[in-house]
């Protein structure tokens, strides 16, 4: 017993040591890059764990790393609401067929918050497709050719996913012909496409009106909550660039300042394994330095945590988004993100960014800087005396106060925007949808979800 109790003190003690040691790596690594600024960080790849992980295609497929890809804009004309046979149990009975940003096409429903998310979609030739998976999907003409897509599908309120695959000739009646595809269930076998599913299109998809002041679909911490089950971590810079894909017209994201003063995504005043990996990465976000937590913490898909202005790069330069809330956490972010903000506007024509003003201080913080940036990054309230007495040209309430139909009214005519937030259950969304058709627009975590209820309305 005494040997055994000291070998056990030995072990702590050593063990404790070895955590000493790692302390002070750490340190040295972060004091050896305090003189590198951030900016010298490349920026985050595409690369996109979800898929190329868990989720590559490992059946037979058509696809080969040379086939020629198609784009969004060519994939247009395969949109619109269809009703669905085989899956119903996981989708409901009907799709909206979406083609989100500027190269991908998804499949919304309103059962289970599920979205099938296409990767890929390329031409190819029947009697290829017949050699490959015989009449799997449907009677081909042995001449001709047919688009096929695929990629994954994904239930947000529960545990089930797996593959899809979608075949759709290039000669069909897409009002009059059936369409055939096929899933897998990730808790039976992910790599088989074994369940056959049908589609018929009832009609054409109808684009948002071109107008100035169209029906915003905001996507909530950049998509939505970790808890929510998104195929990426909220606030990353791949949840912005996917929830595009399903839906979303605009984007919200959350501001703090590191410990040397630069705004980075990250929604929680602490450090906790709610949002990142890493054992040292624990107290309040704003006693890190950028470099440190660079160094220290990752998102739940191993990336670090972007800046705003990675961030806005990636919205500006890779994505259709026309509007931005920028939920600062704290009023020492305004003067850091004025001039930002005014920049990434210039970059792209149409793209407008409000700074979301939750409290009085936020307020104050933003009214005192200069009335020419004001002019250009605008302010949203989301207290309706704060939007009147600083004639804010936004308002954001929460979505507990029930439709505020007077109140959304004096606003709106006014031309002043009205985005109610975060409406997430189906019922009270639609709700919302049918009461007050005169919002500009919802905050929601169900991006899919909102956009299917949005789009069957129109």
């Amino acid at each position: 017993m005494k040997i055994l109790s000291i070998r056990f003190t030995t072990y702590k003690q050593y063990y404790r040591l070895n955590k000493l040691i790692i302390w002070c790596v750490l340190a040295m690594c972060c004091c050896a890059g305090c003189s590198q600024s951030f900016s010298d960080y490349p920026e985050q790849d595409d690369t996109d764990p979800y898929i190329n992980g868990k989720f590559t295609f490992k059946a037979a497929t058509a696809f080969t790393e040379s086939t020629k890809l198609l784009n969004g804009g060519q994939l247009k004309p395969y949109t619109g609401l269809f009703t669905i046979a085989g899956g119903e149990h996981i989708w409901g009975d009907s799709l909206v067929m979406y083609q989100g940003g500027r190269q991908y096409i998804s499949a919304l429903a309103r059962d289970n918050g599920t979205f099938q998310a296409y990767e890929r979609a390329a031409e190819f030739k029947n009697s290829d497709l017949i050699t490959l998976f015989g009449n799997d999907y449907g009677t081909l003409s042995t001449t001709g050719t047919s688009i096929v897509l695929e990629g994954f599908w994904q239930t947000e309120f529960d545990v089930r996913s797996g593959l899809i695959r979608l075949v759709i000739p290039k000669t069909a009646n897409l009002g009059k012909d059936t369409l055939h595809g096929r899933y897998s269930d990730l808790a039976r076998d992910l790599n088989n496409l074994d369940r056959p599913f049908e589609l018929v299109r009832q009609r054409a998809f109808r684009d948002l009106p071109a107008t100035k002041d169209t029906f915003l679909i905001v996507a909530n911490n950049g998509g939505g909550r970790n808890v929510d089950r998104q195929p990426y971590p909220e606030n990353s810079l791949n949840l912005i660039r996917f929830s595009e894909r399903v839906g979303a017209n605009g984007v919200e994201i959350d501001v703090r300042l590191t410990k040397d003063g630069e705004p980075m995504l990250f929604h929680d005043e602490y450090m906790t394994s709610r949002l990142v990996n890493g054992e040292y990465a624990v107290g309040k976000f704003s006693n890190y330095t950028v470099n440190q937590l660079y160094a220290l913490a990752r998102l739940k898909d191993n990336s670090t945590i972007p800046t705003l202005r990675q961030a806005l790069r990636v919205i500006s330069d890779s994505t259709n988004y026309r509007f931005v809330w920028l939920d600062v956490k704290s009023s020492d972010v305004i003067p850091k993100i004025m001039a930002m903000a005014d920049s990434t506007q210039n970059r792209r024509k149409g793209l407008q960014i409000f700074i979301g003003l939750a409290d009085a201080d936020i307020a104050n913080a933003y009214m005192a800087q200069p009335a020419d940036i004001r002019s250009r990054v605008q302010g949203l309230g989301e207290d309706l005396d704060i939007v009147k007495s600083m004639n804010l040209p936004a308002w954001g309430p929460r979505w507990t106060l029930g439709t505020m139909q007077q109140e959304v009214k004096d606003l709106r005519s006014q031309n002043k925007k009205v985005i109610f937030w975060t409406l997430d259950d189906p019922d009270f969304i639609s709700l919302f949808l049918d009461e007050r058709r005169d919002i500009s627009g919802v905050l929601t975590n169900h991006v899919s979800l909102l956009a299917y209820l949005y789009y069957t309305r129109l």
